[in-house]
């Protein structure tokens, strides 16, 4: 039976225990959300309790011969349902035995935790069902079918939530143009409303400001700058019944995914905003809209603003130090031609081998 999720609770199963199961009450690592993208899906995880029950199973894998693998916590995966890839039903990797959260792959067979990113019944998946990592981990055992490189175990517990603040549906996609919308929700691979769409925006220096790089306020350790990070979550609500119940159900959303955000710095093990915790930068409604999409959709718009460093990736090259050369000013009298009153000679020269 499905659950009500009213605003500011979270229904059962969605919490950490359920994200990471009995190894969950570990002191895991956290590991910064280092990239748009997984940062994006670090920001639905946190959403997770609007969408219902988390679907959680236990993966089988094996490394190749005389191979150890290690598989980090919140590492990514994707099923394959009737040959097609559904990188929208994500699922991620539970938090394991080691000290850090992540899972020691052999020779020999093992299984892992894994969890779906989102709430849902739409992630029980049955036994059999392919998965793909994402990215893709080396080492593994892989079958020569590309389309099926790991057989999952069965995928239950996942439930729909229902009420006020819940919502139907939650995916990550690159940009909806409401002048095309039927194409874009097509592609998008949504499955119903009320729907969240998550659309990465920009990225802005955290100090707001451009000065000359010594003086940046958004320094935060040597080759490491910190940035503000903006996505765009666009609330979708459509039903057939009056247009106040339809607005109900989008401000209800809103109220409960802006708490569920609000100055939250981490979940499942992953630091999603630091310094500071999630900002939202603004909530509105759609108003620039063509007429025959608003008769079917009431559109909202929750800004979220999370700070995150990049750090230079440094692909430098060096040479060996094979000698030390000490040079002096050498006063120069009369003055040489060309050379002038001073010379830089060599005073000591020290071979390092």
């Amino acid at each position: 039976m499905s659950g009500t999720a009213p605003a500011g609770t979270s229904p059962a199963g969605t919490g950490p225990a359920a994200a990471g199961g009995a190894a969950a009450s570990q002191s895991a690592k956290l590991i910064g959300a280092g990239s748009v993208l997984e940062l994006g899906r670090a920001l639905m995880a946190i959403m997770a309790p609007a969408t219902g029950t988390r679907s959680t199973g236990m993966v089988r894998l094996q490394a190749l011969t005389g191979v150890e693998v290690t598989l980090p916590r919140n590492h990514y995966a994707f099923p394959i349902i009737k040959r097609d890839r559904r990188p929208q039903r994500l699922f991620k990797v539970g938090a394991g035995p080691n000290l850090d959260g992540s899972w020691t792959i052999t020779d020999s067979p093992s299984e892992i935790l894994m969890v779906s990113n989102i709430g849902g019944k739409r992630h029980n998946l049955k036994a059999g069902t392919p998965i793909v990592f994402d990215p893709p981990i080396e080492g593994l055992v892989v079958s020569p079918d590309p389309n099926k490189p790991v057989t999952t175990a069965l995928f239950t517990g996942g439930d729909d939530s229902e009420g006020l603040g819940c919502v139907a549906d939650m995916i990550m996609y690159e940009q909806l143009r409401f002048t095309d919308l039927a194409v874009d929700l097509r592609r998008s691979d949504l499955k119903g409303f009320p729907a969240v769409v998550l659309t990465w925006t920009d990225l802005q220096s955290a100090d707001g400001v451009t000065v000359p790089q010594g003086e940046r306020g958004n320094r935060v350790g040597t080759r490491s700058t910190l940035y503000k990070s903006t996505y765009d979550l666009t609330i979708m609500v459509t039903r057939e019944s009056e247009d106040h119940a339809r607005r109900h159900a989008g401000l209800a959303i809103i109220d409960f995914i802006s708490r569920l955000l609000t100055d939250r710095q981490a979940v499942d093990g992953i630091c999603v905003s630091n310094p500071s915790g999630l900002q939202i930068l603004q909530v509105f409604r759609e108003t620039a809209i063509p007429q025959a999409l608003f008769q079917k959709f009431y559109i909202y718009h929750v800004i979220v603003a999370a700070e995150l460093g990049f750090e230079q990736i440094d692909n430098r090259t060096f040479e060996d130090w094979r000698r030390t050369v000490f040079d002096v000013v050498a006063p120069q009298t009369p003055a040489l031609p060309d050379q002038g009153n001073f010379v830089v000679v060599d005073d000591m020269t020290i071979e390092m081998d």
